[in-house]
């Protein structure tokens, strides 16, 4: 996140609990956002931010210090009738409570201690319209956020330095809120070995709720990111993935994936193996490092994911 999370708001220019800013100043409504916390900063923005699911005074970031927004699978739409479907799929956004029931009911047997420890969307998202939109943008990338090469017309949503999620009403799929929320109920430590191949994780469970609550809608949200962790799945166990991402027990995943390397290369004869090593190795010393050290293998294949070298990480997971 590129603002820090602070529990002091500033002094100058911040509009006090349940005053909207002017919709159509978006350097006061950046001043003013700036340093508040959660609640203040919704309050700001909406003085019935009740009614929209904010106000609480914390939030559960993607923790890894990193912008989170979500592009449009194809270039930024919007409609222009409130009959309209979604450009991306589905009739509207998903409210963040509903979400919070959804993930809740499907994914149940893997949220147990996340749950149990507070994590939730709801009270930490909204769906939007333009001037709360454009002021929530502002406040987060100030002057990475206008056009043409800001961030704000090729973007669905957004999390702020405060962990805010801020959802375009008009933008995205309807299962745009479902991804946000499963982010929400994930631990650090995967994130913190690979955020591409986290984010394949995170899409991974949104479309195991969403194939439920949904089963009528196509995302292509993360697509390469998807499809390597459907195949990880199947390597190391959807329950192992689950645990690593929803508790924390990275380790565990870790272990389970080496193990599962030893034994390929033990099934296989050599020059087959060879072969196959060869096809995710750039260099000579690369193939040591894949071929020779197998208990480094899991380092490997989340180093291939934040490269995004989706070919190389399919084909550990496949030897």
């Amino acid at each position: 996140m590129s603002d820090p999370t602070t529990s002091t708001v500033t002094n100058a220019a911040v509009p006090s609990r349940g005053t909207a800013a002017e919709p159509n100043s978006t350097s006061s409504a950046r001043s003013a956002l700036r340093g508040m916390t959660y609640a203040e900063g919704s309050a700001a923005l909406s003085p019935d931010h009740h009614r929209h699911g904010y106000g609480h005074d914390h939030g559960h970031d993607h923790g890894d210090g990193h912008d989170h927004d979500h592009a449009s699978e194809h270039d930024v739409a919007t409609r222009t009738n409130e009959e309209e479907a979604l450009p991306e799929g589905g009739v509207e956004h998903v409210q963040p409570v509903d979400a919070d029931s959804q993930i809740r009911t499907h994914l149940a047997k893997y949220v147990r201690d996340a749950v149990a420890s507070g994590r939730q969307i709801d009270g930490f998202a909204k769906v939007v319209g333009e001037a709360e939109w454009d002021a929530a943008g502002m406040a987060h990338y100030g002057s990475r956020w206008a056009p043409p090469d800001g961030r704000r017309n090729r973007i669905n949503a957004f999390v702020d330095g405060n962990g805010r999620v801020w959802v375009h009403k008009d933008r995205g799929n309807s299962g745009t809120m479902v991804h946000e929320a499963i982010h929400k109920y994930s631990a650090k430590p995967l994130i913190k070995e690979s955020q591409p191949l986290n984010e394949g994780v995170t899409e991974y469970f949104t479309r195991k709720v969403l194939a439920k609550t949904q089963p009528g809608l196509s995302r292509r949200n993360y697509q390469s990111n998807y499809l390597t962790v459907d195949k990880l799945v199947t390597w190391i166990s959807e329950p192992t993935v689950a645990a690593a991402y929803f508790d924390g027990a990275v380790t565990s995943a870790k272990v389970k994936f080496n193990t599962m390397g030893r034994a390929k290369v033990v099934e296989n004869d050599g020059d087959t193996q060879g072969a196959r090593m060869a096809g995710i190795a750039n260099t000579a010393a690369d193939l040591v490092r894949v071929g020779l050290g197998m208990d480094t293998q899991w380092d490997t294949f989340c180093e291939l994911c934040s490269d995004q070298d989706w070919a190389k990480a399919n084909a550990m997971l496949s030897l």
